[in-house]
């Protein structure tokens, strides 16, 4: 007997493997465009990915004993979604604080510095 047909299932419990596993592929999907969500919003809408994948992994488990294949997709990718995300959010965090750090580098004094270098070689 199948899961469809099989009387104890819930519907409920179907939908939200349905929907949990839809929401976490979403949300991978979603972590490619990381830096298009960050110039557009900051940091608060690039983890809009991870956020995504949380809620479609909180979803998928609470519908594990409707469809248990499509709450297991959406489980396993959900984990992949929130490593993958908070990876990318993390190299996104890192690179504006670098950017950051190089605008208030005082590249005049850097510049200086390296004429001083180059007449001490005879250049």
């Amino acid at each position: 007997m199948s899961e469809e047909m099989s009387p104890g299932v819930d519907q409920g419990k179907k939908k939200k493997a349905k929907m949990g596993m839809i929401i976490s592929i979403i949300g991978f999907v979603t972590i490619f465009l990381m830096g298009y969500l960050y110039s557009w919003g900051g940091m608060a809408l690039a983890c809009l990915p991870v956020i995504l994948c949380v809620v479609g992994l909180i979803v998928s488990v609470m519908g594990m004993k409707g469809s248990k294949g499509m709450a297991i997709t959406g489980l396993i990718v959900g984990i992949v979604g929130m490593i993958w995300g908070g990876l990318g959010a993390a190299g996104i965090a890192a690179a504006s604080a670098f950017a950051s750090g190089l605008e208030d580098a005082g590249w005049e004094e850097v510049g200086d510095a390296m004429d001083d270098a180059m007449e001490d070689l005879g250049h």
